[in-house]
């Protein structure tokens, strides 16, 4: 048997969720980030 995993970017995907202790009420930012053919270095 042969097997290729991973063969294009679109085969891996990762949904990210933070666990933040946050509270009820507060100032808070929610973003969204979707990259494609970036790696998190070249995003910084």
């Amino acid at each position: 048997m042969h097997f290729k995993i991973k063969c294009i970017p679109d085969d891996f995907m990762v949904d990210e969720i933070a666990n933040l202790p946050l509270k009820e009420r507060g100032e808070y930012a929610s973003y969204i980030l979707k990259k494609k053919e970036w790696n998190t270095i070249e995003l910084g």
